[in-house]
């Protein structure tokens, strides 16, 4: 119950923090650059911190067993989504069929998820979190590295065109 109730808090503080956001958005306080600027800080300095800290936890031969375990796992499901990818969405039109590709293989939905992780498991979750994340991650630095040398919106090695 205690899981529960810490959950609940943690789910309201977000809640609480998005409320916020919204009203100073709304405002004008937070302007589009004042939002880049803070989701840059979010994903270049608090969470690769946060994920340097879970690190810091007392090695043993069961976290190693445990890391190694989720690593396979997320790199199968990683497989199994470019696999989806390649074959489920043919249907679609080649702009869209991009995006969904592209959510699919490089989803935000565990990394997003890493505050809430810390917050019920602690460090020795976080830590799991992480390692589950670096085939994620590893893809989308690969997809943005070959975008940047394009100089575009590359998806599946075709350039995209932008509607502005």
């Amino acid at each position: 119950m205690a899981e529960i109730s810490s959950l609940l808090t943690l789910q309201g503080q977000l809640a609480l923090l998005t409320l916020i956001g919204f009203f100073l958005a709304r405002k004008g306080i937070i302007n589009a650059q004042g939002r880049k600027c803070l989701t840059d800080l979010l994903i270049n300095v608090i969470l690769p911190a946060n994920i340097i800290q879970s690190f810091l936890v007392e090695f043993s031969w069961d976290v190693l067993k445990s890391s190694a375990s989720i690593l396979v796992i997320s790199l199968a499901l990683q497989i199994g989504c470019v696999v989806l990818c390649a074959l489920g969405y043919n249907w679609l039109p080649f702009a869209r069929r991009s995006v969904y590709q592209y959510g699919t293989v490089c989803s935000n939905g565990a990394f997003l998820g890493s505050a809430l992780v810390d917050g019920i498991w602690g460090s020795s979750g976080l830590l799991l979190s992480s390692i589950y994340l670096i085939p994620q991650l590893r893809a989308t630095v690969l997809r943005r590295k070959k975008e940047h040398r394009a100089g575009g919106n590359v998806v599946g090695g075709r350039e995209l065109l932008s509607a502005g």
